[in-house]
């Protein structure tokens, strides 16, 4: 295994966790080779790729109108749209806390005080 695939690997366990900082980590690391991907999506439409889907359906999202090479010179949109699509890729690995109640209300505090 290469140390660069057990890095992505360690840091995917600290996040799911609950490691904040292995989450900046992980998509600081994530979001240079995401918005490679990104521009290439925007400059070759017709690739057909289900990356370049995720892509323009992101586009959509953000109701840009502008043609995809436009777009995929646009460094601050391409970084964008790069960290929206990691924040979906790193979102499921996200620590979930089962112990909370899925429902809390002002009156189930109060009873809690008394």
């Amino acid at each position: 295994m290469t140390d660069c695939r057990r890095l992505l690997e360690t840091l995917q366990v600290r996040v799911a966790a609950g490691d904040a900082a292995a989450a900046r980590e992980l998509r600081g690391r994530l979001e240079p080779v995401v918005a490679a991907m990104v521009r290439r999506a925007l400059r070759f439409p017709s690739d057909g790729a289900p990356f370049a889907a995720d892509v323009w359906a992101e586009v959509g999202r953000l109701g840009l109108t502008a043609r995809g090479e436009l777009i995929a010179e646009d460094r601050p949109l391409v970084r964008l749209i790069a960290g929206c699509i990691c924040a979906r890729v790193i979102d499921p690995f996200r620590f979930r806390s089962t112990g909370l109640p899925a429902r809390e209300t002002v009156s189930d505090w109060a009873r809690l005080r008394n």
